[in-house]
């Protein structure tokens, strides 16, 4: 690992710290999404925490097309800001967090890497489907370009787990309606048509991008698949409620005033 890509790492390990703004890597940025990958690789050892899953944006048709994307952005989610709905997380750790609501798995075994791909029936098997909430936020001042999001740990702030999808294998996640409201508003538009992809799918699309790091899904780690509905500002002393077709509720407040 070249000395460029791991100081870029330290630099935003330290900025997930502290919660202060970077305005840009200049001269150690990455230059590819190997490069990016290296970055959120040396970003992960410098935090040096373990890493209790993983999100996975830009993960539909519709987005990958609008952003002009050849493949997702996964990132990493850190255990200490993995949380069990009903959920109060800490202004301090989120200050100014956007929260999806979407539909996470947790792995029953652990996937490691392997020259022949992981399919969905295989992996249906495996993994166990629930409600969640995955909470974004970027170490940079400004949206920055895809290359420092995916070296960002893909926006990744951290996440709230829900309820377990009941008989999740025969249903349709993809056309599943989901109720969002912020501080009990008016509900949030929810994703459909080319804004939606099968969780499983995008759960085999990371699975599989893992493997060919090198890097194994550990049992019992989350994979948050991709937002069904818009992002959404959680600012402190706000709250959140999403209510999971067929499956149940999902709760997160931010201490602190607004």
């Amino acid at each position: 690992m070249s000395a460029r890509l791991q100081q870029a790492g330290r630099l935003l390990a330290e900025a997930w710290r502290s919660g202060e703004k970077i305005d840009s890597l200049g001269g150690l940025r990455p230059n590819s999404r190997h490069e990016a990958y290296v970055v959120q690789e040396a970003m992960a050892t410098s935090i040096g925490l373990e890493i209790a899953g993983w999100k996975v944006g830009a993960a539909t048709p519709a987005i990958l097309a609008e952003r002009g994307l050849d493949a997702p952005i996964p990132g990493p989610i850190y255990e200490p800001r993995v949380h069990a709905s009903p959920a109060e997380i800490p202004a301090s750790e989120f200050p100014d967090a956007n929260l999806e609501a979407e539909f996470a798995f947790r792995t029953l075994e652990a996937l490691p890497p392997r020259t022949d791909p992981y399919g969905l029936p295989e992996l249906a098997e495996i993994v166990v489907a629930h409600a969640a909430f995955d909470l974004t936020q970027s170490r940079f001042s400004a949206a920055p370009h895809e290359l420092l999001e995916i070296a960002d740990s893909g926006n990744s702030g951290g996440a709230v787990i829900g309820p377990e999808v009941p008989d999740w294998r025969n249903r349709n996640l993809v056309l599943a309606a989901v109720d969002l409201r912020i501080d009990g508003g008016q509900p949030v538009e929810t994703h459909s048509g080319r804004r939606r992809r099968d969780p499983l799918a995008v759960m085999a699309w990371l699975v599989n991008s893992l493997g060919q790091r090198g890097i194994c899904l550990d049992e019992g780690s989350y994979v948050l698949t991709g937002s069904v509905t818009d992002p959404q500002p959680l600012a402190p002393g706000t709250g959140a409620v999403a209510r999971f077709e067929g499956t149940g509720i999902v709760r997160v407040s931010v201490g602190g005033k607004k």
